[in-house]
């Protein structure tokens, strides 16, 4: 059993709501209550500010992420659009369909190969 008396008062709070069932054993974004707790790091934050990690991002008693303070704010806020904003990758099938006006090329016409492969 976890002794509540020695948790922060974030973690008190996610621990009321949530339960302490796994308590420090495992966390979920998606199934446990979302949290901040300041903490000190050399580190920089990943979102760009380049300012120092001073916050992690926790649930459940388990760290999921880090960085500065907006970072996590935004985060706990709403986990799944905080990823979204930070991540760099390529446009989705989908989004390069739409690009297209909705024409969807197959893979021997997008490589330039226009070979008529009738008999």
């Amino acid at each position: 059993m976890t002794e509540l008396s020695k948790l922060s008062p974030a973690a008190l709070k996610a621990a009321m709501t949530g339960g302490t069932a796994g308590w420090g054993e495992w966390g979920s974004a998606a199934e446990h209550q979302r949290y901040a707790e300041p903490f000190v790091s050399r580190r920089r934050c990943h979102c760009g500010c380049k300012g120092r990690v001073t916050h992690n991002g926790m649930t459940n008693g388990v760290t999921l992420m880090s960085g500065c303070e907006l970072s996590v704010r935004r985060w706990i806020r709403d986990p799944l659009s905080a990823i979204r904003a930070l991540s760099h990758s390529s446009p989705t099938p989908l989004q390069e369909q739409k690009a297209n006006g909705g024409k969807e090329e197959t893979a021997s016409a997008a490589c330039g190969n226009n070979v008529d492969e009738s008999p």
